[in-house]
């Protein structure tokens, strides 16, 4: 009796159209989880069902924010769904594997993601689904018997791209031209990018819009910062930078006038003197540019 392995070998997604653009190999990742389950079951007088549908979700961390994985990420967010194929774990060294499941135009996935950047980890949480008609996802099950899998330039079936690790590397944060804060003085940042949208009747989540959402605690909460900071106003741009290495290459996010507003919440206490400035806001995908100029990272995030 063979004893079938847990775990995936790779896991994969890209454009819809399947020419393998803006391809994201999450092999630096964790917590994967494929689920498949049967439902819209109809019941009958006795208590039988009689499932209409399959559904098909996976959830992951990927760590290779160094990809960049913003910029690809937000790429595929501006289509409705994307490709994707996840290879479970080997059955012998011949390669066989224990499934390898394709998603392909028609059975999409919908793409959905939640991006931090913190004063710990840089990462996105995926989250891939769709809801396929029971004959359409049988028909995933059934050609994830075999074991052809997808191949693109430079691709493996695993490997090890420590390249794209990116550790936590603060340089700056402003508004306009003034910085918001330094950094001998956070206690701890998180700037968010999140995905929102409403789902179709494949169950694709089609993204309409990323909420942003930035919360900084920090010891800076004398007589004169909690005026300066109140008198920042709802009009303010924002620039965050961080290092990249240390060659003195950096990654910039900088936000329009009027895509992110502040809020303020100042704590004075006998052993405690903090404030936790939340910039929160939106924006479309195609709003976003980047750039790669002279090895830094450039996002501009406009209204």
């Amino acid at each position: 009796m063979s004893i079938v392995k847990a775990g995936f070998r790779r896991i994969a997604i890209w454009d819809p159209e399947n020419t393998k653009a803006n391809l994201i190999d999450s092999q630096l990742r964790r917590d994967a989880e494929l689920m498949i389950e049967e439902s819209d079951a109809v019941k009958d007088d006795y208590g039988r069902v009689y499932p209409s549908r399959i559904n098909f979700s996976c959830k992951y961390r990927d760590y290779g924010y160094g990809r960049p994985l913003l910029y690809f990420l937000n790429e595929l967010s501006k289509g409705f769904a994307v490709s994707a194929e996840i290879i479970a774990s080997r059955l012998s060294n011949t390669p066989t594997y224990n499934g390898v499941f394709k998603f392909l135009d028609p059975d999409l996935m919908g793409l959905q993601w939640d991006l931090r950047i913190t004063d710990q980890e840089n990462y996105a949480e995926i989250s891939l689904a769709n809801s396929l008609e029971w004959e359409r996802g049988k028909l995933v099950i059934d050609n994830a018997q075999n074991n052809v899998i997808e191949t693109w330039s430079g691709s493996t079936e695993r490997a090890f791209p420590h390249t794209y690790y990116r550790k936590p590397g603060f340089l700056s944060a402003k508004y306009g031209s003034t910085n918001l804060f330094e950094r001998s003085e956070i206690v701890n940042r998180n700037l968010s990018f999140k995905t929102t949208g409403t789902a179709n009747a494949d169950g694709q989540i089609i993204t309409d819009w990323i909420n942003v959402e930035a919360s900084f605690t920090l010891r800076k909460n004398s007589k004169q910062d909690i005026k300066a900071l109140l008198e920042i106003g709802p009009a303010a741009a924002f620039e965050f930078k961080d290092a990249l290495n240390t060659a003195g290459n950096y990654q910039q996010i900088s936000f329009s006038s009027g895509v992110l507003t502040p809020r303020n919440s100042f704590k004075l206490t006998e052993t405690e003197r903090t404030v936790t400035i939340a910039l929160t806001g939106g924006f479309n995908p195609v709003m976003l540019s980047y750039s790669n100029a002279g090895s830094n990272e450039i996002y501009t995030i406009n209204l």
